[in-house]
């Protein structure tokens, strides 16, 4: 029988080296992946791998647990891909808040394979339909805003706004932290499409471009001169402790331009 113990020890010593270098391949494997992808996906690979290691949690998983895990982990791979993307060349600034937050929710839910072709095919998409994207931003932005700062039958902007959540509360009394924190919640991107609506109907042909993007207009002004209150050709924007923004417009046309795109979206509701 020891030749036969032996035999079996051995082969099991040899089974056990075997799986050891398979295991420490996988793990440099693991982190070579774990290294591509955080470049791959910024702030948003930190999750990707969390799946994996739920499976081994509680021992090592096998067939369709793996699977599942594999499954799992390629989504998220897609998802984390994509939202980086829109943040590193700022293609966010072409989507409405609607978009934005219908894009991110699909990401979570069924992420689109991500390959050149689906990224040309969105930007492009994109563009394309610049005009209508930017009054259906309008359109939904003034529709959030609290009646009292609408006029003729709430169907009308008012001279003076204020918009919600803009800014993260506490920002002005930690202003000296914009450096390293987002100062914007929620809030900002309906900002930003109505700054972007204003762009178009007063200058058609200007060409989109992340510096004209009001957010990055506030954001630099921050960070070159932190205070609450921004300026330019089209607004006067204070931004307050509690986050909100109380928005001034800078001359009667804009409000004019403004109230004449919502009145062709309400055609009845506004007298002639």
């Amino acid at each position: 029988m020891l030749p036969i113990t032996t035999s079996v020890v051995e082969i099991s010593c040899g089974n056990l080296n075997l799986s050891m270098k398979h295991f420490q391949n996988a793990i440099n494997e693991l982190k070579l992946a774990c290294e591509t992808m955080r470049v791959a996906a910024g702030e948003n690979s930190q999750y990707v791998f969390q799946p994996l290691y739920r499976k081994f949690q509680y021992g090592m998983p096998t067939g369709r647990s793996l699977d599942e895990a594999m499954e799992l982990i390629a989504s998220k791979m897609h998802s984390a891909a994509w939202l980086h993307l829109i943040d590193k060349i700022k293609m966010d600034y072409l989507m409405t808040k609607g978009q934005y937050e219908e894009f991110k929710a699909k990401m979570n839910d069924n992420p689109q394979p991500f390959t050149p072709d689906a990224v040309g095919s969105l930007f492009m998409d994109l563009v394309k339909n610049r005009e209508k994207n930017t009054i259906d931003g309008l359109i939904a932005f003034f529709e959030s805003l609290s009646g009292e700062f609408k006029r003729h039958n709430s169907f009308s902007i008012s001279t003076r706004i204020i918009i919600k959540h803009v800014c993260r509360k506490g920002l002005i009394n930690s202003i000296k932290n914009i450096h390293y924190v987002t100062p914007f919640d929620e809030g900002s991107k309906g900002l930003r499409d109505m700054y972007r609506a204003i762009e178009l109907l007063l200058s058609p042909n200007k060409v989109y471009a992340t510096e004209n993007d009001i957010l990055e207009k506030i954001n630099k002004h921050l960070k070159e001169d932190p205070e609450a209150i921004y300026e330019d050709e089209l607004l006067k924007i204070k931004l307050c402790d509690n986050g909100n923004a109380h928005v001034s417009f800078r001359s009667i046309q804009i409000v004019d331009s403004l109230n004449k795109e919502i009145s062709e979206h309400y055609p009845f509701q506004l007298p002639q």
